[in-house]
């Protein structure tokens, strides 16, 4: 079974409640016809929405209408292409750059670039910042917009404006092409008994827990680098935590129609490993959870900087016009009950300008 036809049934979606049909007004001072599209984003929100929401607020008004008043930057209306741009990037797959960016007030700021891919071979790296692509302004795009415009046919040209340091913008000409963008890899550092496997983690994409088993199994010592993951797929974050963590609680969720839920650990880690976990202000989300986890269960030392602190929880639902609707249900909390929304993980070891991993290893070692 596909991705996208996973997440249409596991993410109960309400189309079929409605039947698909418009419904017309009868008179002219009636209400204004209600698209099928309409009706399946106001009942999701009314049934999922972390808050509760006055059905009345809703009556009447367009998607974007309905979304601007919850006053959510995460629930969101995705078109057709940014919704197919989402689901590829969480199957870790299909016709791009090869880029992964980041939002930036002054356009898309590059954190890093795929390895043989065309963003590297033309010379992008991270700290770049794209601030126009194909001539559009990027300062106006959000990051499911970007990546949407960025992906395209195979072989296909786009052009991209880019900034370098203070002075330096340049104009780069690529091909898109298809990838298997690999969200978790491995490098070793030392051997013998001075060895730690450094597992670089980029997006909780499927898959991802299961590659870092394989990584982690056997290692004594081992780095999971978070830094510039914007979290992913709450499942696979939770099977990585389960990875790392013995007994108790990985995370738990509170929301309006999800009520509470308790994640804990199940029994199936691997055996305890001399371990740090490196962050930044870019580790978000599913990547909170893992990096709280390990933390508080006392399994590693957290080193960087302060995270994000996106503590909430979306699913996404297809809708009639092809689009998507990514909601958010819930609110997440550590194992010992700390909101992280607006201050985030804090490390346990403060260190930033290029000396976190070094930092990181010889924590791992001296464990």
């Amino acid at each position: 079974m596909s991705l996208s036809t996973r997440l249409a049934t596991s993410l109960a979606v309400v189309a079929g409640a409605i039947g698909g049909v418009c419904v017309y007004a009868a008179a002219s001072d009636d209400p204004p016809p209600v698209s099928p599209t309409e009706a399946v984003v106001r009942a999701t929100l009314l049934r999922e929405y972390v808050r509760p929401i006055d059905s009345a607020s809703l009556e009447g008004r367009s998607v974007q209408h309905m979304l601007r008043s919850l006053r959510d930057p995460h629930t969101v209306y995705l078109p057709r292409q940014t919704y197919r741009a989402v689901l590829a990037e969480i199957e870790q797959s299909g016709v791009g750059l090869g880029v992964r960016i980041e939002a930036d007030p002054l356009g898309l700021r590059v954190v890093s670039t795929v390895e043989g891919s065309p963003a590297a071979r033309q010379g992008l790296a991270g700290g770049d910042l794209i601030v126009a692509i194909d001539g559009a302004d990027a300062r106006r795009m959000d990051i499911e917009g970007a990546l949407a415009r960025l992906r395209g046919p195979s072989q296909s040209e786009i052009e991209l404006r880019v900034r370098r340091g203070a002075e330096q913008e340049l104009t780069v000409t690529l091909l898109r092409a298809r990838l298997h963008l690999e969200s978790v890899t491995a490098t070793d550092h030392g051997s013998g008994a001075e060895r730690v496997r450094v597992i670089r983690i980029t997006s909780f994409g499927d898959g991802a827990a299961k590659r870092v088993r394989q990584l982690a199994s056997g290692q004594a010592r081992l780095v999971l680098d978070l830094r510039g993951n914007p979290g992913g797929l709450l499942s696979e974050a939770l099977a990585t935590a389960r990875l790392f963590v013995e007994r108790g609680t990985i995370v738990s969720s509170l929301g309006e129609h999800a009520g509470v839920r308790v994640y804990a650990a199940n029994g199936a880690s691997l055996a305890p490993k001399r371990m740090a976990v490196l962050v930044d202000r870019r580790t978000a989300s599913a990547a909170e959870i893992v990096a709280a986890a390990v933390q508080e269960h006392l399994r590693g030392t957290v080193i960087g900087t302060p995270t994000r602190g996106k503590a909430s929880i979306q699913a996404i639902h297809p809708l009639p016009d092809g689009g998507a609707l990514k909601v958010t249900i819930a609110t997440f909390y550590t194992p010992a009950g700390r909101d992280l929304h607006g201050t985030g993980v804090q490390p346990d070891v403060r260190i930033a300008g290029g000396r976190e991993l070094a930092r990181a290893l010889a924590i791992a070692r001296a464990a």
